[in-house]
């Protein structure tokens, strides 16, 4: 397995070995950022984020190709469910891209690191379950987002995340 995938765990499993050849072969100079497996009945597609781009690869009953798009081409990105049968939608220019079986990959995380949200923008307001009415507070909120974009770049586990936000209800405390 190439490095740059090699901390995708079961990536290989996921693709089988030619279209993972394939994608090892044609993949970016730049560090990759985010990877999601979608698979239907006659295509897989792998939708990996770097920096500067987003590359679509797919592989259509054995015939693989892939597209480039500078990621600020990007329009819009919205979360629909996460993995199994995750669904993800997405508008390129006037292009509309629809992923409904996405089986490898964390979903929400994708779409964050493709369009970030700044940090007074969280939407805190007891849609999720188990939020407190304190975070409308705007400092707690601002704290939150740090949290989570510490725990999007690696900086911090999602267990640590879980102990230090406040918004998370914790057992026997």
């Amino acid at each position: 397995m190439h490095a740059k995938l090699s901390k995708f765990h079961g990536l290989q499993k996921a693709l089988g070995s030619q279209f993972n050849q394939y994608l090892t072969t044609n993949l970016p100079k730049e560090r990759v950022r985010g990877l999601l497996v979608d698979k239907s009945e006659t295509k897989t597609s792998v939708l990996i984020i770097t920096k500067t781009e987003l590359l679509i690869f797919q592989d259509e009953n054995q015939t693989f190709s892939h597209r480039s798009y500078p990621r600020n081409m990007i329009e819009t990105m919205t979360f629909v469910s996460g993995v199994p049968n995750g669904a993800l939608k997405f508008q390129i220019r006037n292009q509309k891209f629809n992923y409904q079986n996405i089986v490898y990959g964390r979903v929400y995380d994708f779409t964050q690191s493709v369009l970030k949200r700044g940090l007074t923008a969280a939407k805190y307001d007891n849609t999720i379950r188990g939020e407190s009415n304190y975070l409308t507070n705007t400092d707690h909120g601002k704290e939150v987002d740090r949290l989570r974009v510490a725990m999007q770049n690696g900086k911090l586990s999602r267990y640590e995340y879980d102990d230090l936000n406040g918004s998370i209800s914790k057992a026997g405390k």
